[in-house]
């Protein structure tokens, strides 16, 4: 080990080139699966609002909060998410969550199924994340007004996590026979 990696610490060298492709297959794994969803709860008679996030992160609102994840939207998506929350009681719930190198995808579900409504969580954050996430049985979404600041804490009990599902960019292109979108940041 090299004397600036005792100094700060580092396990293992980080690589940037890498940790962008990583996300930008996730993300376009991600925005996949969500455009999947709404096809299908569309057919099946569904009204469905997609919580599509600005920024997301993981943490807790404060000291007193459960963990959670956080996804920061505008004030549209904001009011329009509160009007499908008052409208239905979501009592069906799907968990999506996959992983690609450094960092994990999830998508969570939340459906009336009487009402016939549904609301999409997408996020992704690192991978190291997950694990805390996971030790409850019950995942907690914070959904967050940047330009109002306010947030409105959303959980979805009764979950039983299972090993996320990893995914290589060989299985993406053997499965798909198409090449992820190229990177922003070339």
């Amino acid at each position: 080990m090299s004397i600036f990696g005792r100094i700060f610490h580092r396990k293992k060298k980080i690589d940037a080139q890498k940790m962008i492709k990583d996300f930008e297959l996730g993300r376009y794994m991600l925005i996949k699966q969500v455009q999947e969803k709404n096809e299908a709860l569309k057919k099946d008679g569904y009204s469905i609002l997609t919580v599509n996030p600005i920024l997301v992160s993981t943490g807790r609102a404060d000291e007193n909060s459960p963990f959670g994840i956080m996804i920061s939207t505008d004030n549209n998506t904001f009011t329009e998410f509160h009007k499908y929350l008052d409208m239905g009681k979501y009592g069906k719930n799907e968990i999506n969550v996959f992983t690609v190198g450094e960092y994990a995808f999830l998508m969570a579900i939340a459906m009336d199924e009487e009402k016939k409504m549904a609301i999409i969580y997408p996020s992704a954050f690192r991978r190291e994340k997950l694990e805390e996430i996971q030790k409850d049985t019950t995942l907690y979404i914070y959904v967050v007004s940047v330009e109002q600041q306010k947030y409105t804490l959303v959980y979805i009990p009764n979950i039983k996590w299972g090993e996320p599902q990893k995914i290589e960019e060989k299985t993406f292109r053997s499965d798909e026979g198409k090449t992820p979108p190229p990177s922003l940041y070339r």
